[in-house]
């Protein structure tokens, strides 16, 4: 969805590699899609946080979740998230999910 408008997008399939895709070449906003057991996606903000602190930046984060409960929901942004979606939802959905964080953490940074 965000290839088709008009983003570059860079994916990674495990914890590992996120981290040093990141690292190498930090995005202007990340989007992890949370799926329960397959990879500690909470530990991947806190890591990103932490590079974050060290080299004085910041990655806005939105969290993509199937069926999250409030508590999940919670638990995305007191883990370091900007925002989550919740599937289904649309490509507009995501594209001004984007933005808007992507614009509030320069509204923070100015």
């Amino acid at each position: 969805m965000l290839e088709k408008s008009g983003a570059s997008v860079v994916m990674a399939k495990s914890f590992d590699a996120a981290v040093a895709k990141y690292r190498q070449h930090p995005p202007h906003v990340l989007v992890v899609d949370i799926r329960p057991g397959y990879w500690n996606e909470f530990s991947l903000i806190q890591d990103i946080r932490d590079h974050n602190i060290e080299y004085r930046g910041f990655t806005p984060a939105i969290a993509i979740m199937a069926s999250p409960s409030p508590d999940d929901e919670k638990r995305a942004i007191d883990a370091g998230f900007n925002a989550h979606l919740t599937w289904p939802f649309t490509q507009t959905d995501i594209v001004s999910a984007v933005i808007k964080v992507w614009r509030d953490s320069h509204h923070v940074a100015a």
